[in-house]
């Protein structure tokens, strides 16, 4: 469900449902809605920006991308050369 995707990226990020109601120009009555039904269109892609997850992960999409996935792949496009490398190596030897 939606809330209980929504509730595990916001405990991960240490922000409250008020909190992130703040961060969205939205009234904290939202939240709670939000618990019984799914918010649509660009306020479900508004939410999913600001936690820096994607609506197929918020929405338990298949194939979605788990946030720590993401994340690594943000990390290692910074890398340069020979921190790709490292990284290529280390995932080879933990597979």
């Amino acid at each position: 469900m939606f809330i209980d995707r929504l509730n595990e990226i916001l405990k991960f990020k240490k922000i409250t449902g008020s909190t992130l109601c703040k961060m969205i120009n939205m009234p904290n009555a939202n939240y709670t809605n939000w618990k019984k039904q799914t918010p649509k269109g660009e306020t479900l892609k508004l939410i999913a920006d600001v936690l820096d997850v994607s609506v197929d992960w918020l929405l338990e999409r298949d194939g979605a991308p788990e946030p720590d996935e993401v994340h690594l792949l943000e990390n290692y496009r910074a890398c340069d050369d020979a921190g790709k490398e490292t990284i290529i190596s280390i995932a080879e030897l933990q597979a």
